[in-house]
């Protein structure tokens, strides 16, 4: 018996390219076709236009021939009514000759308009109107000059000579203008005659066009429906055999997959209509019947929610041909409720032309048990990892040969190593060490045990590099692993970082020689410093005391960070000048103490210039740096130190005196130069607000002295200003609670400053209390009535005046009278009474 062949399922895509032949003969020809219309289309298309443009002449034609007709019909109509008017003398004549001119020339300016694209047509008219104006000045006008009183007899010789001549040149004007226009008529006519010839012609060909063309198409889609029917008849016999073939092959797969034990599934994609086999039902506790209709929707209905998501995933990929195969492990419900895992398989099995799947088949196999197993060991060994990941010692566990099996985090963050990294590298590799005194290489704990098969420990004094070099001190123990037979398979290592106590020992032990604010070494560093270079004979040795400038205005003018931050500015300076073996000391709060050792006066001297160049260069804000500095020699170890260090702090001191106030002072101008170029509104302000003192204070018959003292206190009162934010300057809304109190300490942070100069002792007291209020309600103080001191209290109301009238960023500014009415409003809560009434009175016959 012959032995049957059996073929495998072929794909319809595979079925339909056995086709593409006849179907691209069939595209090409219904091309050709639409070819052929377009064609067609675009010939009838360019006749529209022609026959348009045809009609288009013929319309222009038919204008030339009417205007040009009426031009020549008014021409003979003047040379009549001009003979007339010269035989009959009636008045009725002569308007006819005015009639027919205007007519002439309304018809001829028609007449250019229709032919105005036309040169030689132009030309010609051209002509027309030079004989017209010749027919009138030789021929109508010589007409009616003739007319007597009476009636025109034309009986004397003269005159009929005269009237002679003049209608032998009427004639000959009226033929010449009679055959230019008669030349333009016979042009257009034979050039419209052309254009329908031409017409005429494309219509023929059109027609042809149309013929042949139909007959082309008929042809074609007589071929093509040859082909087709032909493909079609072929196609239905291989079809027939094909369904046969798969029918054979669709039951020998059947026995395969009933002898499997798994479940199968068709889909039609497009109609989402499902076949499941009984073992698929089974699966789930159900029977093909209950599952009826079989549908997408039943598939999607008893997966897990969760699973859903990732299974429509992963089908978008299908689809998209990312990925040949869907596979997925899913829950899918049971009919008692209880959740099955399923490994789904499938596959695309049918494409269309245009690549969108239409049919796709695949398994369902129960894989429930295996999960189970799965899950026990999944919680055993996460068990295992989380007491070893939870430990706050290091852990490195490896097999018998050495190779790193697993290491939790603190393992990984202490080698440097991840467990990707470290997975399977040798011990020794991951785990490096070295002595902390000597610097050699560190003995490998697990090398150690698995040729012992005991428990081993590291010294102290090992130090830990890791992959990154950095090093940390370690005390570890390694142990074997052994199973229940007692042999070692691999070894475990437990270790910890114990860097931190050294380094707090490293750390207490600096802090106690360091000054924490500029890192420079402190009182104690020096006393042992001086001690060291006395022992190693390093005379003379140097000492430069230093005291910063300025520091007790920073502090107390801006904050005490501005004061630390001039103290580190001063340090810094100090460590880019010294030189190697130079003692850099902090000795107290504003302090410095440089040591040189082995050198001399001019050496120290040349020192303390080098620094005062440099803090030239540095400020702190606005404020610039200077030092109050004393130089002394240690020429000996004979010589008591401490005798030197206060022949050095006596010089500090004298120069402190002398030149500190001028420094200060420096200072101050240097900030209010600085506030004026930056805010350009303070200082207008600051000026008026001082002009303003000095008028009410010669209102109140003060003397020169205390006048200026008023006029500095006006332009000196909003230097506390300077350590504001400028945001809040200008800041064009209202203020938060964080920004007002900024705002209300600059009267205090502006006393401060002028306090430490002497020369403005006289003006701080009147800056501090310029914003308190009669009533007590204003600050810093909350002082009330005459406890305010006077000059405060005249301060208070130029500078609200100013405020008021003066542009500001929250406010429009106000009218001087509005300002003034203002002010006596509020006398007696806010301002003196008495000083409010006379700056009122004064500014009112200021303004006047």
């Amino acid at each position: 018996m012959q032995q049957r062949t059996y073929f495998p399922y072929i794909p319809m895509e595979n079925r339909m390219a056995k086709g593409s032949k006849v179907l691209h003969i069939v595209r090409y020809g219904f091309l050709v076709i639409a070819l052929l219309v377009i064609g067609l289309g675009v010939v009838v298309y360019i006749n529209t236009e022609r026959s348009v443009l045809v009609q288009d002449h013929i319309n222009r034609t038919g204008s030339i021939l009417k205007h040009s007709g009426a031009v020549l019909t008014h021409l003979n109509d003047l040379v009549n009514s001009a003979r007339g008017y010269l035989l009959s003398g009636l008045e009725l004549n002569l308007r006819r000759v005015e009639e027919a001119s205007l007519r002439y020339e309304a018809s001829m300016g028609e007449l250019k308009k229709v032919v105005a694209d036309n040169p030689i047509h132009m030309q010609r008219i051209a002509h027309v109107d030079t004989s017209y104006l010749a027919l009138k000045a030789e021929v109508v006008e010589p007409l009616l000059q003739f007319k007597p009183e009476s009636t025109f007899q034309g009986s004397a010789p003269l005159e009929q000579e005269v009237f002679q001549n003049i209608s032998s040149k009427s004639r000959f004007y009226l033929d010449e203008l009679t055959r230019l226009i008669g030349a333009i008529n016979r042009e257009e006519e034979q050039h419209i005659q052309d254009i329908i010839a031409d017409n005429n012609r494309l219509a023929t060909v059109e027609w042809f066009l149309n013929i042949l063309a139909t007959l082309i198409v008929l042809s074609i889609v007589h071929t093509l429906y040859r082909l087709t029917t032909k493909r079609i008849r072929k196609a239905e016999s291989e079809q027939l055999r094909f369904d046969q073939e798969l029918g054979e092959n669709h039951d020998r797969l059947a026995s395969l997959i009933e002898a499997t034990r798994v479940g199968t599934w068709e889909w039609d994609i497009p109609t989402g209509i499902m076949s499941f086999n009984e073992r698929w039902a089974q699966m789930l506790g159900y029977s093909l019947e209950e599952l009826e209709p079989q549908h997408i929707q039943v598939w999607k209905d008893l997966m897990h929610p969760q699973d859903l998501k990732v299974s429509e995933s992963l089908l978008e990929k299908v689809f998209s041909r990312d990925v040949d195969y869907y596979e997925l492990e899913c829950r899918m419900k049971h009919k008692d409720g209880h959740w099955v895992w399923v490994l789904e398989r499938g596959k695309v099995v049918s494409w269309s032309p245009r690549n969108v799947p239409l049919q796709m088949a695949g398994t369902h196999d129960d894989i429930s048990g295996r999960k189970r197993i799965e899950r026990l060991f999944y919680i055993e060994k996460n068990r295992l990892e989380a007491t070893l990941m939870s430990v706050g010692d290091g852990v490195i566990t490896t097999d018998m040969h050495g190779k790193v099996v697993m290491l939790n985090k603190v393992a990984e963050n202490l080698t440097g190593w991840t467990i990707q990294e470290a997975k399977g590298e040798d011990f020794g590799d991951v785990f490096t060490t070295m002595d902390a005194n000597t610097g050699a290489p560190g003995d490998n704990p697990v090398k150690r045990v698995l040729e012992s098969g005991v428990a081993v420990e590291l010294w102290d004094d090992s130090i830990l590099v890791a992959k990154d070099g950095i090093e940390h001190f370690i005390n570890d123990s390694a142990s074997p692993i052994k199973d229940e037979q007692g042999s070692m398979n691999g070894v475990v290592l437990v270790f910890r970082d114990c860097s931190h106590n050294r380094t707090e020992r490293e750390t207490i032990l600096r802090l106690g020689f360091t000054d924490q604010l500029t890192q420079l070494q402190n009182r104690r560093a020096y006393d042992m410093e001086l001690e060291q270079m006395r022992q190693a004979d390093l005379f003379p040795i140097a000492f430069i005391l230093a005291d910063v400038d300025g520091l007790k205005l920073a502090n107390d003018a801006f904050s005490h960070d501005t004061g630390d931050l001039l103290l580190q500015r001063v340090a810094n300076v100090l460590r880019e000048v010294s030189a190697p073996g130079d003692l850099l000391a902090r000795v107290g709060g504003d302090e410095f103490l440089v040591l040189m050792h082995q050198t001399s006066q001019e050496l120290a001297e040349d020192r303390v210039h080098q620094i005062d160049r440099k803090l030239r260069e540095e400020k702190v804000g606005h404020m610039t740096i200077s030092l109050s500095t004393g130089i002394a020699l240690l020429p000996t170890g004979e010589v008591d130190p401490a005798l030197v260090y206060r022949h050095a702090e006596r010089r500090m001191y004298r120069q402190k005196l002398t030149e500190s106030p001028k420094r200060k002072k420096l200072i101050i101008e240097t900030l209010l130069s600085v506030q004026h170029q930056n805010y350009p509104r303070v200082k207008i302000h600051s000026e008026q607000v001082s002009l303003l003192c000095g008028m009410l204070s010669r209102m109140l018959e003060l003397n020169e002295h205390d006048t200026e003292t008023m006029q500095r206190a006006g332009l000196y009162h909003d230097l506390g200003k300077i350590a504001m934010d400028q945001t809040i300057l200008e800041k064009p809304s209202s203020l938060n609670e964080h920004e007002w109190y900024d705002v209300k300490r600059h009267s205090e942070v502006g006393y401060n400053i002028l306090r430490s100069v002497p020369e403005y002792f006289d003006i701080a007291e009147t800056v501090l209390y310029h914003h308190e209020r009669w009533d007590g309600n204003g600050y810093p103080k909350g002082l009330a009535g005459n406890d305010i001191p006077l000059y405060s209290r005249m301060l208070s109301i130029c500078d609200a005046y100013d405020a008021m009238v003066g542009t500001k960023p929250y406010a429009n500014a106000k009218g001087k009278s509005e300002a003034l009415q203002e002010i006596m409003e509020f006398r007696g809560s806010q301002f003196d009474p008495d000083l409010a009434t006379l700056f009122v009175t004064m500014m009112s016959r200021e303004n006047s």
